[in-house]
């Protein structure tokens, strides 16, 4: 049971296991050759599937009445959120590469890409101060500039599913998870304010 738990709280294990998609689509495309844009979806969901899971920790630690793996999760909660941020850059950067300068340019001013550069620049701020450091530096200011995930999350959703054309069963599934953890959020909230109450 302790070398389970010293798995499970292992942060470079963590890391190994938030890092293999990635490895995987990497090492499908140069060697069995597979369309590039297999790995510009697949970033897309997993940064979005991984803001999801950051954002449900707090309400699901309180719901589930301080459960271990509740605990656990909340504990992993900023490796988590940065891996979502590291994925939507991995993203990012594959279509900047797939498109000309000018394109790049005139994104700027195209409604669905710029909420992807506004919810970009938000994660990766956010990504940025997620260390000790920056905790210590910033006392409980940090717990305000983490808030900003409420603005930068949505914007991600909401470009990634105008940005593209998806099918209808592709929106609602991804729409529904996003909607489904701020039900959970508001549930989570209302609910402890009743017990505080």
């Amino acid at each position: 049971m302790n070398v389970v738990n010293s798995l499970l709280n292992n942060k470079y294990i963590l890391w190994i296991v938030l890092s293999a998609p990635c490895v995987l689509m990497i090492a499908d495309k140069f060697i069995n050759g597979t369309p590039g844009s297999r790995f510009f979806y697949w970033t897309g969901v997993i940064s979005m599937i991984l803001i999801f899971v950051t954002l449900a920790a707090t309400p699901l630690l309180r719901l589930s009445g301080n459960a271990p793996w509740a605990r656990w999760l909340m504990k992993q909660r900023r490796y988590l959120g940065v891996a979502s941020f590291v994925y939507m850059a991995a993203h990012t950067a594959y279509w900047m590469q797939e498109v000309t300068i000018n394109r790049i340019v005139t994104s700027l001013v195209d409604f669905p890409i710029t909420l992807g550069w506004i919810s970009g620049a938000i994660l990766a701020f956010m990504a940025m101060t997620s260390n000790d450091y920056s905790v210590r530096e910033l006392g409980e200011k940090w717990k305000t500039l983490q808030k900003w995930v409420y603005i930068g999350a949505p914007l991600a959703l909401f470009h990634w599913l105008t940005a593209v054309s998806f099918a209808t069963d592709v929106v609602l599934i991804y729409g529904s998870m996003g909607v489904a953890v701020i039900l959970l959020r508001v549930f989570a909230a209302q609910r402890s304010s009743s017990s505080n109450g």
